[in-house]
């Protein structure tokens, strides 16, 4: 069985942010997650990176990066991110951010 999830509209970041724990999408139920990353409007300066993050609880402060699963918002255009057994909540972090961007993130949770 599997499920989609929009985990980000189209969203303009012009600094460096999280995304509100509040807005976590909660996969515990997914042994796999496929995250498909657009980016409309890319950073024009080197340097943005958008991370995913996992937590097992709705804590802003639980929240810690995948890692290796990345977009440079620089570079990429479409990109899609392999999570596997991974905490029960997933969300974006951007980081090094020099100008502006805009993405959007959508996601599908797959059973063993």
């Amino acid at each position: 069985m599997a499920a989609s999830f929009r985990m980000q509209g189209l969203f303009n970041v012009s600094s460096n942010q999280a995304q509100d724990h509040r807005d976590a999408i909660d996969v515990g139920s997914y042994r796999h997650v496929v995250i498909q990353c657009r980016v409309a409007t890319k950073d024009t300066q080197a340097g943005g990176t958008l991370v995913i993050q996992a937590a097992n609880i709705l804590d802003d402060g639980a929240f810690v990066d995948v890692p290796n699963v990345s977009v440079n918002l620089f570079t990429d255009t479409n990109k899609m991110l392999r999570v596997s057994d991974t905490a029960r909540y997933l969300r974006w972090r951007v980081l090094g951010l020099t100008t502006s961007a805009q993405f959007m993130l959508d996601a599908l949770g797959r059973e063993g």
